[in-house]
């Protein structure tokens, strides 16, 4: 599976206590299928990232889009990046482009 960055602005909308347990209820569904590695607020803005696996960037787009924050106005706007990780099996994409 490819690794996406999804990062998403809050829109300053209240967010009722049962849109929230809707919203964890898919991060923990995420979680479950694979598919969430990393999740979480910034402290200082109005951001949040979601570190995503999935099969493709249209798999990817799916899965923040079906989030009911997204889906309620909660996150304003979203934007997703295909993540080329560099590590030590890839040897720190030296010589990759």
């Amino acid at each position: 599976m490819t690794k996406f960055i999804a990062l998403f602005e809050k829109s300053g909308k209240s967010i009722p206590e049962e849109l929230m347990i809707r919203h964890i209820d898919h991060l923990k569904n995420l979680k479950k299928n694979n598919n969430l590695l990393l999740c979480g607020p910034f402290k200082n803005s109005k951001g949040v990232i979601q570190l995503l696996q999935a099969d493709n960037y249209d798999e990817a787009k799916k899965l923040a889009l079906l989030d009911p924050f997204t889906a309620e106005g909660i996150f304003s706007t979203y934007t997703i990046h295909e993540l080329i990780e560099a590590n030590e099996e890839n040897n720190y994409l030296l010589g990759k482009k």
